[in-house]
């Protein structure tokens, strides 16, 4: 079973009721509640210069393509093989960092590239090549790979208008998906085309993106750069974990954070309440914020006293605080455990008016290594409004 999920989850609820109830009576004496809109994800990373558009490409093979051989250090162009191709370049290209090798398109240009990801598009942007590798630093399981690229497919392209998902193929255990998906760009249809594979800790992902008038000449290019595009699994594991990330906005903008595009997001909401969840692939590390405003002012006693109430009573029945401090932006942090669970979480409250909020990352003990970082990192991106 897994206890992060299960209390997050159990929370997620019970904070909706809770905060109109027993908490909220203590806060704010049962005012009139004010409605808070949802929050939604933005995409963590821009579309091509020029949006393309496309019609579905063929089925793809189920046969993957074998990773090639873990080198110790990034192999050098001048020793790669010569492909012969009328589509692709005869010259193998490594990334800058050494994570993939790839042949690039005859006549089409790089237009960006940092560690761990690649734009590749012709002159007249009628279509796009992207690639990224991505460190999970464990890997990942049938369902949590199924979960990653549910996440990444929401974060990265669930905000664009008339979005939808045309089809999906997925040989989970073996590590491979293909997502086609359709959506407008400044108004512009068009559809992307992605496939995931996933080498123990390491996910490769290529989107084909395609004007519809590109398409059919486009086509055999894309399967034929597909089959001679690699990761480098020893070298894409050099790289800092979950490095994709995205801003999210919390309810009416009240603060900003950056979370790793891999990672679920759910959203609960109440009259007077909002709780914004996010889930590693494996559930086994949480961030979730909870807003409550109905109107009244929060004191900061009181405020105190509804973060300990919500911690204590509804995480586990053992949670522990074990330090409590004062943060530099005015917040207060709560450091705590759950010895019997054996999961701990750091919690941040603080009121904004007549908001109260309360930040919380949360991470199995047996996972702490793995995720605390990133956990973190989020900490640290945590940008309260103006």
């Amino acid at each position: 079973m897994n206890i992060i999920k299960s209390n997050f989850r159990l929370l997620a609820f019970v904070a909706l009721i809770m905060m109109i109830g027993l908490a909220c009576n203590a806060v704010t004496g049962g005012a009139t509640p004010t409605e808070l809109p949802p929050t939604q994800p933005p995409p963590s990373q821009p579309p091509p210069t020029q949006a393309p558009e496309s019609t579905l490409p063929p089925e793809p093979s189920n046969t993957l393509p074998a990773p090639t051989e873990e080198p110790t250090s990034a192999p050098q162009p001048t020793e790669a093989p010569v492909l012969e191709s009328d589509l692709l370049s005869e010259d193998l290209y490594i990334g800058s960092e050494g994570v993939f090798e790839f042949y690039p398109p005859l006549d089409w240009d790089i237009t960006a590239e940092d560690e761990a990801s690649i734009w590749i598009e012709p002159t007249d942007f009628s279509g796009a090549i992207y690639m990224e590798v991505t460190n999970t630093d464990i890997g990942l399981d049938g369902e949590s790979f199924e979960r990653f690229i549910a996440a990444r497919e929401t974060s990265d392209f669930g905000s664009f208008d008339n979005y939808s998902e045309d089809y999906s193929f997925y040989e989970s255990e073996d590590g491979f998906a293909v997502v086609e998906k359709s959506l407008d760009y400044e108004g512009i249809p068009q559809l992307v085309t992605t496939y995931y594979e996933q080498y123990d800790n390491v996910i490769f992902t290529i989107d084909f993106w395609a004007d519809t008038d590109a398409l059919a000449d486009y086509q055999p290019m894309f399967d034929e750069f597909y089959f001679n595009a690699f990761p480098i699994p020893d070298m894409a594991s050099a790289l800092e974990p979950y490095l994709f990330v995205y801003d999210f906005f919390g309810p009416d903008d009240l603060f900003t954070i950056q979370v790793p595009t891999g990672w679920a997001y759910e959203m609960s909401e109440g009259d007077s309440t909002v709780v914004d969840t996010f889930f590693s692939p494996d559930e086994h590390a949480v961030i979730q914020n909870i807003s409550f405003d109905d109107g009244q002012p929060v004191t900061d006693e009181e405020a105190g006293t509804v973060a300990r109430d919500l911690i204590t009573n509804f995480y586990a029945g053992d949670v522990e605080i074990t330090n409590e401090e004062i943060q530099e932006d005015g917040s207060v942090r709560l450091t705590w455990n759950s010895p019997g669970d054996a999961f701990s979480g750091n919690s941040f409250y603080e009121t904004r008016g007549t908001t109260f909020l309360l930040f919380t990352i949360m991470w199995d003990d047996e996972y702490e290594d793995v995720y605390f970082p990133i956990l973190d990192y989020t900490v640290g991106s945590y940008e309260p409004s103006e």
